[in-house]
């Protein structure tokens, strides 16, 4: 997955933020040049098997002012993925695996569209299923039936997000409190989660408990 989508998302929505509290052409230009990169990875698609990263690049599109008709798909594609029979959306396709990863993101993604009430049912469904009953922390996902314990840091930033997504504040505040206690349990530092995927992932909770701060008491 070197130079997926999933990684150039996050990066796009950095520079997107920079360039509306200091816009100067050269950085247009970045996002700009960065957008027509990823159009060419993908053929023109925006896609790519794993809904996850099509979530976050939906998210990224959307701090971008051009390319609204890529957005519309992308809001299609995750609903059009979502299990009925589970009530959550795949990891990726033809995958058992369904997590918080791509069932956050995309609930964020489905909340300002036609696709509101789906975008609830993923954060009802995220609470019921993945919510450790022991520590509040949200947990991976379910494979074959079988919860996954692990617990990572952007589980719990975009459990945040999709509650923040929805004005759903009580939610957003629980799952707030129960990252409180656990970096408090580590000297008040988030959890390690290693190289690749992992160093993106505590940037992920950072900023969705930064969109907190600015929601929440």
């Amino acid at each position: 997955r070197t130079g997926h989508i999933g990684w150039q998302a996050p990066l796009v929505q950095a520079l997107a933020e920079a360039e509306r509290q200091r816009p100067p052409a050269a950085r247009r230009r970045l996002i700009g040049d960065l957008l027509r990169g990823v159009t060419l990875r993908t053929a023109g698609r925006w896609t790519t098997p794993f809904y996850d990263d099509i979530a976050w690049m939906g998210l990224a599109l959307a701090e971008t002012r051009p390319h609204g008709h890529a957005r519309a798909r992308i809001a299609r594609i995750l609903a059009r993925a979502y299990d009925p029979a589970v009530g959550a959306l795949p990891w990726r396709t033809r995958s058992v695996l369904y997590n918080a990863p791509a069932n956050g993101p995309a609930a964020m993604v489905l909340a300002p569209s036609r696709h509101r009430a789906l975008a609830a049912q993923l954060t009802e469904w995220i609470a019921e299923t993945l919510d450790d009953p022991d520590t509040g922390l949200v947990r991976d996902g379910i494979e074959h039936g079988a919860v996954r314990p692990d617990l990572w840091t952007y589980n719990q930033g975009v459990a945040i997000g999709a509650a923040l997504a929805l004005g759903d504040r009580a939610r957003a505040a629980a799952v707030l409190e129960a990252v409180d206690r656990w970096c408090a349990a580590d000297d008040d530092l988030f959890p390690a989660a290693g190289g690749g995927d992992g160093g993106l992932f505590a940037g992920i909770l950072a900023r969705y408990l930064g969109l907190a701060a600015s929601h929440l008491d």
